[in-house]
């Protein structure tokens, strides 16, 4: 691609957005070596300083340890460190500098390396025939040895061995990243389109990004702005989790058991009430009629056939929903139920594991225009990739569901870490827990981890009849849910500090330095002199009673009395 440094990328040139990331991160003097004119233009736009690149390095195949030298030699001031950017690896993550410093520092390395997993099988074609190189056939791709490559992200280096020719020393760090923040490694149209598609996901209050707005490479907290909002409810994490209770099919196709069911989300607390939407001429083939789920012993024709509500009836449903103060959403299984409800003007769509890789649908139901929670369940990545993409075209917003499709859901089945495993690859994304478990466990679990919305199939009498009675709750079991998350959600933020409100008990219980028998001036300290000892209301702490062991008393100090600054030498 030719020039492609300073094609635009999310509105500004791509090389910029190295600098901003420079800048971002306190970098003392940031230089922008090369032999073009507008790139050279472009860098000083941006605040950068320019060294003019030699005729003999500005070519493709110059080595980059020879530019680095080059650069280091004609750089004015002195510097300990080098940080390398390359401009066509643009997309880092906001704390990436910061978590790769302070490795650094922790094992005081001399070079850091940015590496990621490689996630993909490799071989060779050799007369037609696929032969791996590093697995065997039939072998788990779980018990590999794992593989790493170098991403490019980022590289740190101490000058010194960059001027002996060296990108990486002895007490080297390869520091992980993850596979899906080094995607990105622009040198074709289509790596730059990717890019760009990136970019665009990451807006802030639908405005484009001007420069990297990636996630950070830590778990979301509450501080992050990510939410949908669904009749004036928003979800995400700045608010509390949002429960759903599922009617589902239990009603066994009775208005009066739904309502009575309604009747009791409605005592327990609930906000939101989601039914299924069956049109089963328009939702399965005449072949569905063989088809017999695993929970059941009829065919899944006959079960929706029975329990699927009418059109007068299911909109008397959402009437007395709403007449409830609650929001009634409702999943479609076919276009014609997507019609349905879009003609009953529900506020929002919740779409089924089933259907999220059923992609004709999802196109017509994203041309709505309204929010959508989908499940995910069945699924992998690649293929929620897809359906995230058709909303994000539409820019209908989105939230994804984690989900086991088996019901009841082994608890081993679970898999929150494939929940965190779909935040981080969407992770400008809200998302939750769809949970079929026969308890209220997972779903707390679920909120530790951070997720904002909670969704249980939902019963008002666990002795009904139905399909999905055995993994649903009750009044009593969503009323508990809701407290319960609520207060979960309450525990997950926070920094590793003491808390402001923890004054009280600091006050007694640190430590601070005492005099254990009288000292005269001139004294030196010893271990027979002083001591730690609580309140912590003295001025030294016990964290500097080694710094005081050999120093010089200043004024003469009474036993068991607390230590001032000014008592001792310097």
């Amino acid at each position: 691609m030719p020039h492609k440094n300073t094609l635009l990328l999310g509105g500004i040139p791509m090389i910029a957005h190295s600098i901003h990331f420079a800048k971002d991160n306190h970098i003392n003097k940031i230089v922008v070596s090369t032999d073009d004119a507008s790139i050279k233009e472009t860098a000083l736009q941006y605040g950068a300083e320019v060294i003019d690149r030699p005729v003999a390095l500005a070519t493709d195949i110059s080595p980059t340890m020879d530019t680095l030298k080059h650069v280091m030699k004609n750089v004015e001031g002195h510097y300990d460190y080098v940080v390398v950017l390359q401009p066509t690896n643009p997309l880092r993550p906001k704390n990436l500098m910061q978590e790769a410093l302070k490795r650094m520092k922790e094992g005081n390395f001399d070079s850091l390396m940015t590496v990621s997993r490689n996630e993909q099988k490799f071989g060779k074609i050799t007369n037609n025939i696929f032969v791996p190189f590093n697995y065997s056939i039939g072998q788990r791709s779980q018990d590999l040895e794992p593989l790493y490559y170098e991403n490019g992200l980022l590289y740190i280096v101490k000058t010194a061995l960059i001027l002996e020719g060296k990108l990486l020393g002895e007490h080297h760090l390869p520091f992980i990243v993850n596979h899906l923040y080094a995607k990105v490694d622009i040198d074709t149209q289509e790596d730059f389109d990717y890019a760009e598609y990136l970019l665009q996901k990451s807006t802030d209050n639908g405005q484009r990004t001007t420069y990297n707005q990636l996630p950070s490479l830590r778990a979301p907290s509450r501080s992050e702005s990510a939410f949908i909002e669904i009749a004036g409810r928003k979800i995400g994490p700045n608010h509390p989790p949002l429960v759903i209770a599922e009617l589902g099919i239990n009603h066994e196709g009775s208005l009066q058991v739904a309502k009575e069911m309604v009747d009791a989300a409605h005592r327990a607390g609930v906000e939101v009430i989601k039914h299924q939407t069956h049109i089963v001429e328009d939702e399965m083939s005449a072949a569905a009629k063989k088809v017999i789920p695993g929970n059941a012993t009829v065919s899944i024709y006959e079960i929706m056939k029975r329990c699927a509500l009418n059109e007068t009836d299911e909109l008397a449903l959402k009437n007395y929903v709403e007449s409830k103060g609650m929001i009634f959403i409702s999943t479609p299984f076919s276009r014609a139920a997507a019609n349905r409800l879009e003609k009953m003007n529900v506020p929002a769509y919740k779409i089924g594991s089933g259907e999220c890789n059923n992609y004709p649908l999802l196109e017509h139901i994203a041309a709505f225009g309204k929010p959508v929670i989908l499940s995910t369940g069945m699924n992998t990545i690649e293929s929620i990739q897809k359906a995230v993409a058709i909303f994000d075209k539409h820019q209908v917003p989105v939230a994804l569901l984690h989900t086991t499709n088996l019901y009841p859901t082994p608890t081993h089945l679970v898999r929150l870490g494939a929940m965190t495993a779909m935040h981080q690859a969407f992770s400008d994304k809200v998302f939750g827990l769809s949970d079929h478990t026969l308890n209220n466990n997972a779903c707390l679990g679920a909120v530790a981890l951070g997720a904002s919305i909670l969704e249980r199939h939902f019963t008002d009498r666990m002795h009904r009849t139905g399909p999905d009675i055995v993994c649903s709750m009750d009044e009593r079991a969503a009323k508990e849910l809701i407290i319960a998350s609520n207060e979960i959600w309450k525990m997950r933020d926070g920094t590793k500090e003491p808390a402001k409100e923890e004054q009280v008990t600091i006050d007694f219980a640190f430590a601070t330095v005492c005099a254990i028998a009288p000292i005269k001036k001139g004294d030196l300290f010893t271990k027979e002199n002083i001591w730690v000892k609580r309140p912590g209301t003295g001025e030294i702490l016990a964290e500097h009673f080694n710094e005081l062991l050999g120093k010089v008393a200043l004024k003469d100090i009474e036993n068991d009395v607390q230590l001032t600054w000014e008592c001792v030498s310097t």
